[in-house]
């Protein structure tokens, strides 16, 4: 999770929701990216993703309760959105506090993520 939100600048409920159908391969610019949609308007916006990030992903186990065809990384979709988005709020703000380091939150990294 930290890696594509590291990775991407994503919001955290875009992670949480993550679904295997917005990874996609760019014959164009020969590289993975992730399809996500901007939040004023749903347009659809592609981000470049390193083929490291794709691997892991595809070694990830099935989320918890998920049947073998879940569509999703991280979720199972058995509960709402908005409750999976605030777990892995919760998760993440854990794991920066354990980190050891200073001020870290999930949105100094969407704020570290250089631009295109």
């Amino acid at each position: 999770m930290i890696m594509i939100h590291g990775h991407t600048a994503v919001r955290i409920s875009d992670v949480a929701t993550f679904s295997k159908h917005a990874l996609s391969w760019d014959r164009d610019q020969k590289t993975w990216r992730i399809r996500v949609r901007t939040q004023k308007s749903g347009e659809p916006v592609y981000l470049p993703t390193p083929e490291t990030l794709k691997l892991l992903l595809d070694a990830l186990p099935l989320p918890g309760n998920a049947g073998k065809d879940c569509p999703y990384y991280f979720w199972s979709g058995h509960s709402s959105r908005r409750s999976v988005a605030s777990i892995v709020g919760q998760t993440l703000r854990t794991v920066f506090e354990k980190s050891g380091v200073k001020n870290a939150h999930s949105h100094r990294l969407r704020l570290s993520l250089p631009p295109l």
